[in-house]
């Protein structure tokens, strides 16, 4: 009896230990189990934190094309890995009416952000915050912000199979010439440059969006210096690599030899541009002038500062002077000023 006892009492120990061993394995098994979902917590909620870029401090493509264009290809290469990012603005110490349309275009653009979350933060710079926040710029983005309510800026991004809008053409150049001016005279320059652009703006589509005019424009009417800033902007394919530039190209001439031959670079094409050589995709002799045209009104005395920025190309059509770019604009932007200065001069003269 006392034989069996012991063996049952061996055995009972026997599966205690067994027990014991299969529960410290499964608690060892349960803790590795946690430690490594926690690690991939901790990894997923690593790669859904978006990835801090500082923009440059001269935030303008005007002052600053390179450095502006750097940081959104440097951005677009995060967003084509489909990684977050946050467009940190606290530490810019310039911002200009241009840099403002082309940040709100091109992040709202299907092709750029590609669906990705994208999130910012605003200037510390209260004035310059100020001038983010009256621009309109945060009623195209989910925000705790709210543009300021009264604003005498346009911002507005469009759609239409229609050519040109003449409506918001007129709307557009008739508040500028009023806030300016402070009168309701007719102001034919800005009108004009306008409708060129809205017209020019299917040359430089993608062929699958030809017929399809895609736009946005940005009025900032400066309060202080009573200056009115356009910025007209498109993200297509730019000047340079629309169709009449490349029917031109293909001319048979010394410089479409060159080319060819991958020598010929953009802004050797400038003038050619300006002076109504490159005609339209149609082929019409009254189309392809919108550029002659626009060319021949940034010579006005009132309108000052005027560029085009479009893929390598950087022009300044008041001086002519131009330049290379190593960072390429994703479509075309014209940018002017509307100043009361020159007008006063001239009403004195």
């Amino acid at each position: 009896m006392y034989k069996i006892k012991n063996k049952s009492i061996f055995f009972l120990k026997s599966r205690f230990k067994s027990i014991a061993k299969r529960k410290k394995s499964h608690n060892e098994r349960l803790i590795k189990w946690k430690i490594n979902q926690g690690v991939k917590r901790a990894l997923y909620q690593k790669l859904r934190e978006p990835e801090d870029h500082p923009a440059p401090k001269i935030f303008s493509l005007i002052q600053n094309p390179e450095g502006v264009l750097k940081y959104f290809r440097e951005i677009g290469d995060v967003l084509s890995r489909r990684k977050s990012i946050l467009l940190n603005l606290e530490d810019i110490e310039v911002l200009t009416s241009d840099a403002i349309a082309f940040l709100i275009a091109i992040i709202k653009d299907r092709r750029f952000n590609r669906g990705v979350k994208i999130e910012g933060l605003p200037p510390r710079n209260l004035k310059l915050f100020k001038m983010l926040a009256s621009s309109g710029f945060y009623k195209f983005v989910k925000s705790k912000m709210s543009a300021l309510e009264k604003s005498d800026h346009i911002l507005l991004h469009t759609v239409t199979r229609n050519k040109v809008e003449n409506r918001l053409a007129k709307q557009a150049a008739a508040q500028a010439v009023y806030h300016t001016f402070g009168d309701k005279r007719k102001f034919r320059p800005v009108y004009e440059i306008l409708i060129e652009c809205m017209a020019n703006t299917n040359n430089h589509a993608d062929t699958i969006y030809q017929g399809r005019y895609d736009w946005w424009l940005f009025v900032y009417n400066d309060e202080e210096s009573k200056v009115s800033k356009f910025t007209f902007l498109d993200l297509g394919v730019g000047v340079f690599n629309s169709i009449p530039v490349k029917k031109f190209k293909d001319l048979v001439t010394l410089k479409d030899l060159a080319a060819k031959l991958g020598l010929l670079q953009n802004i050797y094409l400038v003038d050619d541009l300006f002076n109504g050589r490159i005609s339209s995709r149609t082929g019409l002799g009254e189309r392809g002038q919108g550029f002659p045209l626009i060319y021949e009104h940034s010579k006005n005395d009132l309108l000052q500062n005027f560029y085009l920025v479009s893929n390598d190309v950087y022009t300044n059509l008041k001086t002519g002077d131009k330049k290379d770019l190593e960072n390429l604009l994703p479509g075309t932007l014209l940018t002017w000023e509307l100043h009361p200065e020159k007008y006063i001069e001239n009403e004195t003269n």
